[in-house]
């Protein structure tokens, strides 16, 4: 089960190569959550309420569970509720880089949210221009990548150009929450004992883009998320951006495969 970044579009592509390499030797589910991409309704206002939300999808979709959730950024928070919250239908969990605080303040979280949505409104200037002034959107789009990003993360800026509008507006919302989202999280997992699942924190080695004190933040952060599940494990990775599926598919791969080898599940 992928759940995506951003705003929780996950069937526009933004997994890049990653799904086709998955089925290979799983089933793979991806969607968007309410709100974002291609889904209708209101963005939820809790956590809580998208773990639901996925429950019910597994059930409609009729999945064969327990299943392997691949969280990635803000879908690290689903992916950690949904685990809290419906224990018995989770095999294990893969965070790709997820989301935490970076800054311990609420000013600091203000100035994150500002930078997406700044970044979002980057991007919708960079698809009106694009088809106007070809190769004019797509460089304004790169200018959006962090130092030395792979191509392939230059790639999927590309590829965001022409992503349907909803789902580009979409991450506008969810970033206004973004600490809330956070907090809730945070405290859910304080107050409960975390599953016995195998668990594998992904996390790029060297961050850019960001203060070195955000950057230890965020290294403590996740050392202390991989800690309060008794099989959590942490990986840093090489040559990585935040773009962990997009720069090092292979490494998630790999963690896939070692959680589902650790777990019980098997598939047909």
């Amino acid at each position: 089960m992928l759940e995506a970044g951003g705003g929780g579009e996950g069937s526009t592509g933004a997994f890049g190569s990653l799904e086709e390499s998955l089925e290979s030797f799983a089933s793979v589910v991806t969607y968007d959550r309410a709100g974002s991409g291609r889904s209708d309704g209101p963005v939820h206002r809790t956590v809580a309420a998208m773990a639901d939300d996925l429950d019910q999808l597994l059930e409609t979709l009729g999945c064969s569970l327990p299943v392997v959730i691949v969280g990635w950024s803000s879908g690290g928070l689903v992916a950690e509720m949904f685990a809290l919250r419906h224990t018995k239908k989770v095999a294990g969990l893969v965070l790709l880089d997820p989301a935490e605080m970076p800054f311990g303040s609420r000013l600091g979280a203000a100035r994150l949210a500002t930078k997406v949505i700044t970044n979002t409104l980057i991007l919708s200037l960079a698809v009106q221009l694009e088809p106007r002034l070809p190769g004019a959107g797509r460089k304004l789009a790169r200018r959006l990548a962090p130092p030395g990003a792979s191509n392939q993360t230059l790639e999927r800026l590309d590829d965001i150009v022409v992503t349907p509008p909803k789902a580009r507006w979409s991450s506008t919302p969810v970033m206004v929450l973004f600490g809330r989202y956070i907090r809730e999280t945070s405290q859910a997992l304080s107050s409960a004992t975390a599953p016995d699942l195998p668990v594998q924190v992904l996390a790029p080695r060297h961050r850019t883009g960001i203060p070195v004190s955000a950057a230890r933040r965020l290294e403590a952060l996740h050392h202390s998320l991989a800690a309060r599940f008794p099989r959590g494990q942490l990986v840093f990775v090489d040559n990585a951006s935040h773009a962990l599926p997009i720069d090092r598919p292979d490494a998630v791969l790999a963690a896939v495969r070692d959680v589902i080898n650790a777990s019980d599940v098997r598939n047909t």
